[in-house]
């Protein structure tokens, strides 16, 4: 995210327009469900004040959900869907040491998971994202292994 910001500075010279916009909220003070509904306000509020204007949002993949998820609304679905385009970023897929369906392992994760082994790009196929509602996924490409997890006390080393 740092080398990001960094880039649209540079960027920024040439492109006068560009403008970064931050929306999140305290979430020291709220719970994760008002979290996620003040920042889809605030992108609300942004799209009204910039009509024409192209946004791109980034933000961790539970926020881009379209649905309901772990017990509230997520920010992107207090946005019209007709105005979004939602991915998840993933990876072509491999393996991940997670819990699972209540069982702690070696899993199949990323678009592999869902059959969708996909090259590094953007694919617009809701049924290839590992978790949530979505539009499509953002495939950073590189496959993954699993290492069992670290054990003992790490910070004697």
């Amino acid at each position: 995210m740092l080398r990001l910001l960094l880039t649209m500075r540079v960027l920024h010279s040439d492109y006068p327009d560009l403008r970064v916009f931050a929306f999140d909220v305290p979430s020291a003070d709220t719970s994760q469900g008002s979290r996620d509904e003040a920042m889809g306000k605030a992108l609300l509020s942004l799209g009204e004040s910039r009509p024409h204007d192209l946004v791109l949002i980034l933000t961790g993949n539970t926020h881009s959900f379209e649905a309901p998820m772990f017990g509230y609304k997520p920010m992107a679905s207090y946005i019209p869907a007709d105005h979004s385009l939602s991915l998840e970023v993933t990876d072509q897929g491999g393996e991940a040491w997670i819990n699972m369906n209540g069982a702690c392992g070696v899993n199949a994760s990323g678009a592999e998971a869902k059959g969708g082994n996909k090259p590094r790009g953007i694919i617009l196929d809701p049924k290839l994202a590992p978790f949530g509602k979505v539009d499509g996924i953002l495939s950073l490409g590189a496959r993954t292994t699993a290492s069992p997890p670290a054990t003992g006390d790490l910070r004697a080393s």
